[in-house]
């Protein structure tokens, strides 16, 4: 710790004795360097006396020839006095004599107290130096060896830092890295009146472009624990002669490097009261911050990836993954296990270890999937899951699924089990799925009855191959049409395709050990339930229809082939359809990556699909692989005007809760209804219009995009009423959280809070948080906006901090993903 005395002459031992922190190494290229402690001294005149302002210094000489005859003096200034007196450094006590001149071998320093006295009230920085015989002089450099020092004709506060504690004991504040925090501990006394006092730490740099380190503070216990979170102010009531200790968090940052200078690079602690903010106290210590160990390119390039393949990167992961192996980290993610189901959570209530478990209906599932989305560690599953509810579309809208957890919380788990796995089995389960069956009305579907002329239902025959598997043209490897000889696309199917494939989804219902009509129907059997939304459908021989069915044209299944058997056969057809991986590979694309893929990218990707190198059709994490390591995917491509996509509602939800770590008081995610675009999202889980998704795959809004021959699928829900709903949604939830009461999703802005005093450095930080590369006009503006905002006004910090945020998310370099 570093001592100061409150009284003339009279001194108080300190556990640790560290002064002038930040000086223990000095500039090479001066003989002799001085620092003051504290920085700050407020203390009253009465009747005209002497008032005296104690503080402490150390002088270094950092020279080769030894000095004599030093001294301390204040050049210039009669309107202050200055006494000083040497001091042993192990326990404070005062050595040799009052103004007694001292010598300084090579290298050696020595500490003192200094005295500074004034018979009125005045204001003033004093400077003290060093000299020596022969000429030599310590440099006077502000908020080093210089002292604030305020003699008062009322009662006032005297805020006296008397300690600074450093892990190494060398006055140097050294942060480890350039994302990491380095702590010190500041105890102070109010040796004045009491008051309430503003604490806040300062940093300080040679250049005038502003502190680029995080500062936070937080009173602390006698065993240095923080009372409350810290923060970049706080406010407390200080009494006469109490003490009180403080932990300042000094957070490096990958924009600018804070070299090892102690005279000009520095952290310190202001004590201020009043409305004016009187300074009143004051102490400070060097600060080093390392260059960070990749460069922003890299730092970027991380974040675009894992915008791409996760529901939004968190400052951990970017930096953990900036300038690694991509391929690395998908392989690492391939092999994460599932953190839990769906149905767990459904079954339970509520989240591991909710008391009470008290989640119910379907916004227990909502939970479930923001829970996964936003902390789950198997993110690429996820994401890939995410993208697979709008190839594989179930909704609660207009079908007997509303409002029904237990039916799509097993969907859902479906998917995120094969997301992962081969197409083949995702598409095979899918069409058993009872959540499915219900939606698009196979469940139950029964063989044709020709007195009454009933037919089976040919609603899951037709979007099986039109929206989840070949399309409705047939398409070369690229994506393109297939054209006949008279220049036209040519179809994948016809009506007698759907005839066929239709009786193929006959005769399917709940899964069960046995084939009764009440378990056809789903009625109880011995009062026991026979609903199973978790298991497959499965056939019943006596509803299957007996006839020959021709698949595609490709394959024909004997009559009275059994129902399972045809079904599987059926699936082999379509899986081996030479459109499954162009039409599948393409809509992945768009999800992940961009709305317009070259041609020759749907190509290399179905490749992949066709053959995963190893002689396997259909290998999904061969396909995720290729989409997100794609060279058009990581580099710059030929034309960036036909690149990118606009970031989808939830997408943009999302990333802002894992990029700032939102939690809730009782872990749950309680993030419903989020459907309506008039003050919401305008996009919600399960929630879609139609089996056609929340927009096609194909759509291009009028205008530029679609005279271009683009698309541009996420702007089919974007318009006035959604812009607006979305921008009125996030400046609410960004200013105060998700939500409300327990539930109430509260992200941590602490990164934030600690350089809100630095506008351009808070932007900057931002935009990388965010993925966002920002034009010189956008960033200009943004700074200019956030520091407009008082930093030191009642919570200026917050608000700095939460309209960055909001706007951040708002500007277009966001809401499209490059």
């Amino acid at each position: 710790m570093a001592g100061s005395l409150w009284a003339r002459r009279r001194v108080g031992a300190v556990a640790a004795l560290l002064l002038g922190a930040g000086l223990m190494a000095a500039p090479a290229c001066a003989d002799l360097v001085a620092s003051v402690l504290p920085n700050v001294r407020t203390v009253p005149v009465v009747s005209g006396q002497r008032a005296y302002a104690t503080a402490f210094a150390t002088v270094i000489n950092s020279g080769a020839q030894a000095l004599t005859g030093c001294r301390v003096v204040l050049p210039g200034d009669t309107s202050v006095g200055l006494d000083f007196q040497t001091t042993r450094v192990t326990d404070n006590s005062l050595t040799g004599v009052l103004n007694e001149a001292f010598d300084l071998g090579p290298g050696q320093g020595q500490t003192l107290l200094l005295s500074f006295y004034a018979s009125r009230t005045l204001s003033r920085v004093a400077s003290p130096v060093v000299t020596c015989v022969g000429g030599a002089t310590s440099p006077a450099v502000e908020g080093l060896s210089t002292i604030s020092l305020r003699f008062v004709g009322d009662p006032a506060p005297d805020i006296i830092p008397i300690g600074i504690a450093l892990p190494d004991q060398d006055g140097i504040i050294k942060v480890p890295n350039s994302h990491l925090t380095g702590v010190f501990v500041v105890a102070a006394v109010n040796n004045g009146e009491a008051a309430d006092i503003r604490v806040r730490p300062v940093g300080r740099m040679r250049t005038e472009a502003g502190f680029p380190a995080g500062l936070l503070i937080c009173e602390t216990s006698p065993m240095g624990a923080c009372l409350a979170s810290p923060a970049p102010v706080i406010e407390l009531a200080f009494a006469r002669n109490q003490v009180r200790t403080f932990n300042v968090y000094v957070t490096g940052h990958d924009q600018t490097p804070v070299a090892f200078d102690p005279a000009a690079n520095r952290v310190s602690v202001q004590f201020t009261y009043g409305w004016d903010r009187l300074l009143t106290g004051a102490t400070g210590a060097a600060v080093t911050v390392p260059a960070a160990a990749s460069t922003v390119a890299q730092r970027r390039d991380a974040a675009r990836f894992l915008g791409q393949g996760t529901f939004g990167p968190t400052q951990a992961e970017v930096r953990a993954l900036a300038g690694g192996d991509y391929a690395a980290w998908l392989e690492q993610q391939f092999n994460t296990p599932a953190t839990e189901s769906h149905a767990a959570y459904l079954r339970r209530g509520g989240p591991p270890g909710c008391n009470p478990c008290d989640a119910r209906y379907i916004n227990a599932l909502h939970e479930s999937f923001w829970l996964q989305a936003v902390t789950g560690q198997d993110q690429v599953r996820r994401r890939v899951a995410f993208a697979l509810t709008q190839l594989f579309v179930v909704s609660e809208v207009g079908s007997s699924l509303e409002g029904n957890p237990a039916a799509l919380g097993p969907y859902l788990d479906l998917l995120e089990t094969h997301a992962l796995g081969n197409f083949r089995d995702l598409l095979r389960e899918v069409a058993r799925s009872p959540a499915m069956g219900h939606y698009l009305s196979h469940f139950r579907n029964e063989r044709a009855e020709p007195t009454t002329g009933r037919l089976p239902d040919e609603n899951f025959a037709r979007e099986v191959l039109q929206l989840f598997s070949i399309g409705l043209w047939e398409l070369n490897l690229d994506g393109s049409r297939r054209l006949n000889a008279q220049g036209q696309p040519i179809p994948t199917y016809d009506q007698t395709d759907i005839l066929n494939l239709a009786r193929v989804f006959t005769g399917m219902s709940w899964n069960g050990p046995d084939t009764s009509d009440n378990r056809w129907h789903g009625w109880p059997i011995n009062g026991v339930e026979t609903v199973a939304w978790d298991q497959p459908m499965q056939f019943y021989a006596r509803f299957h229809a007996p006839e020959p069915k021709v698949i595609l044209k490709r394959e024909t299944i004997p009559a009275n082939t059994p129902g399972q058997e045809t079904f599987d056969r059926a699936i082999d057809v379509i899986f081996n359809h030479p459109n499954v991986g162009p039409f599948v590979s393409r809509q992945l694309i768009q999800r992940l990556v961009t709305s317009n893929p070259s041609p020759a990218y749907i190509a290399r990707v179905a490749s992949r699909f066709n053959d995963n190198g190893q002689g396997a059709r259909g290998d999904m994490r061969a396909v995720v692989r290729a989409i997100l390591l794609d060279a058009e995917a990581r580099g710059p491509t030929a034309d960036p005007s036909r690149f990118g996509k606009l970031r989808e509602p939830m997408l943009r939800f999302s990333y802002w809760l894992r990029a700032n770590g939102a939690r809730a008081d009782n872990g749950r995610f309680m993030i419903w209804n989020l459907e309506n675009p008039t003050d919401s999202l305008g996009q919600n889980l399960f929630r879609s219009p139609s089996v056609f998704n929340f927009y096609r795959p194909d759509y291009a809004p009028p205008g530029d995009i679609a005279a271009a021959g683009l698309v541009a699928p996420e702007f089919q829900i974007t318009h006035e009423t959604s812009v607006t709903g979305y921008t009125n949604a996030m400046q609410g939830w960004t200013n105060y959280g998700y939500g409300w009461n327990e539930g109430h999703l509260r992200p941590d802005y602490s990164a934030e809070l600690g350089l809100a005093h630095t506008p351009h450095v808070l932007v900057d930080y931002l935009a990388e948080k965010y993925g966002v590369v920002l034009s010189t006009a956008r960033r200009d503006a943004l700074i200019s906006a956030v520091g407009a905002i008082d930093f030191d006004d009642w919570w200026g910090a917050e608000r700095r901090v939460q309209n960055a945020v909001f706007m951040m998310l708002s500007v277009p370099d966001f809401t499209v993903q490059k």
